[in-house]
């Protein structure tokens, strides 16, 4: 080989993946497990939260005479709650 063959390899700037920014991450399968797990958690926190929406927003009144016989056995009278944590 001659000096000109050299001095050209010489220069040639090869790129190492390890010299990338720190906050550049390469894909692999870490990466994917975390996305999956991170989505899982967070379909998870949803469907918790229905029922708990659902307790808060549901009328619990069965029918119309229970506030009647309410007042009629108890001569004070009961205040019924629509929902069961409503004050």
């Amino acid at each position: 080989m001659n000096k000109a063959t050299f001095s050209t390899v010489k220069y040639v700037c090869v790129p190492s993946p390890m010299t990338l920014n720190r906050n550049m991450r390469r894909f692999n399968m870490a990466e994917n497990d975390r996305k999956i797990f991170f989505s899982f958690n967070l379909l998870s926190v949803f469907l918790f939260t229905l029922p708990i929406i659902y307790l808060t927003k549901a009328n619990y009144k069965i029918c119309e005479e229970n506030e009647i016989i309410y007042n009629k056995l108890n001569g004070t009278g009961i205040n019924i709650k629509k929902g069961i944590f409503s004050n």
